[in-house]
């Protein structure tokens, strides 16, 4: 039970974690489903956050236990079973407003720095020099999720808190120069050269906006027009040079604290 009151202390929106071998591997511990591990029951409250359920997920041998944090409703899944990998995932609620790539932006500038965590490097840091298995982040149509993996359980919880720290205090929110690097500029190499535009997500979805994606695109936003669906998460590479600073850290605002955020309503800026 203290093994777990720690995690839920570290790990604050979703978490999965395996309860598995100890920090050797060689140490084979049976998988808590059949061992019958000490795990809360339904009712019982942790470090704020309230058991909702509890199951067997017999496919991997595992048993699953959901909380909801009483205060702000994010939720965490514990998932403990006999797996020598542990692993952490934060997922957010971001459903696109428009097609500049406000959740894809945001993904990559959450990886460039934190309050804790200054350096505009870390991601790289973390995955060459930190005992993983797994690191990366990803936009799809309506959440954006930071997975992470290791087989020891003290360097899980060291990535996780940078992880957290970076999703929530993100130097993003107070240096310019990360939402110019990571959405897109202006750049000329010279002054004998041509003005072009560049950024890290502009560049991306160019090569990433193929002719199917394009035409998927088009029949999402004439079927479903003004919905969440109708956007293209990744951005739009002729729509991205709409977004602003402003608007980036205002979708920060708006879908990155540990809030209910199905009482929110999703609809664009300025629309009634």
């Amino acid at each position: 039970m203290k093994k777990l009151i720690a995690i839920l202390t570290a790990l604050v929106l979703m978490m999965s974690a395996a309860g598995g071998l100890g920090e050797n591997a060689a140490e084979t511990e049976i998988p808590a489903a059949a061992a019958g591990r000490d795990l809360p029951e339904a009712g019982e409250v942790i470090q704020g956050f309230e058991v909702t359920e509890k199951r067997d997920f017999e496919m991997i041998g595992a048993e699953l236990v959901l909380f909801e944090h009483q205060k702000t409703g994010a939720k965490v899944m514990y998932i403990a079973n006999g797996d020598i990998n542990r692993a952490f995932q934060l997922s957010f609620l971001t459903r696109p407003l428009d097609d500049t790539g406000l959740p894809h932006v945001f993904e990559h500038a959450t990886l460039y720095g934190s309050e804790k965590y200054p350096s505009k490097t870390l991601l790289f840091n973390a995955t060459l020099q930190t005992y993983n298995t797994f690191i990366n982040a990803f936009t799809q149509d309506a959440m954006t999720s930071y997975p992470l993996g290791s087989l020891s359980e003290e360097q899980l919880l060291r990535l996780a808190d940078w992880y957290t720290d970076a999703c929530f205090h993100p130097n993003i929110m107070t240096d310019e120069s990360i939402f110019r690097t990571q959405a897109w500029h202006y750049e000329m190499k010279d002054a004998e050269s041509p003005l072009t535009m560049e950024g890290t997500v502009y560049t991306e979805m160019v090569g990433a906006m193929t002719l199917e994606r394009a035409a998927m695109d088009a029949a999402n936003r004439t079927t479903f027009p003004g919905a969440a669906i109708a956007y293209d998460a990744g951005g739009v590479p002729g729509v991205i040079p709409q977004m602003t600073w402003e608007s980036l850290k205002a979708f920060h605002d708006r879908y990155y604290p540990p809030v209910k955020l199905h009482c929110v309503p999703l609809r664009r800026p300025g629309a009634l």
